[in-house]
């Protein structure tokens, strides 16, 4: 899933800004609520990080030595030496993510249902 949407710049670093709760026009829940759906966004996010990057290594025919990998530090060497960057991996995901769930939201405000699983 590379990056596809269509905002400007400006409207990126608007959407960065926002919290996801307010996106989705949820600022009603309670925080009990509101901190499960944060975890529910970080989980997926993180799901879609670890996906982009298996493929990055599996495209880089690295898999056998990834999987000879056994610490923190070694996985951290083994990522920039193979030109990972997986701070940029997760930032490019949030915001992908961020986008979804804010037209997800667009639609549900103009009654249209999309047809788009939230609880990956």
């Amino acid at each position: 899933g590379r990056m596809n949407h269509n905002l400007n710049q400006s409207e990126v670093d608007e959407l960065l800004k926002k919290d996801i709760i307010d996106i989705l026009g949820l600022t009603h829940l309670s925080e009990e609520k509101k901190n499960s759906l944060r975890e529910k966004i970080l989980s997926t996010v993180q799901n879609r990080v670890m996906e982009r990057i298996g493929e990055l290594i599996e495209n880089k025919g690295k898999t056998g030595d990834f999987a000879a990998v056994d610490s923190d530090d070694a996985v951290e060497k083994f990522f920039s030496e193979n030109g990972i960057d997986t701070d940029k991996i997760f930032f490019e995901e949030a915001l992908a993510y961020k986008v979804q769930l804010s037209t997800t939201a667009d639609f549900i405000n103009k009654g249209i249902t999309p047809k788009v699983n939230v609880a990956t």
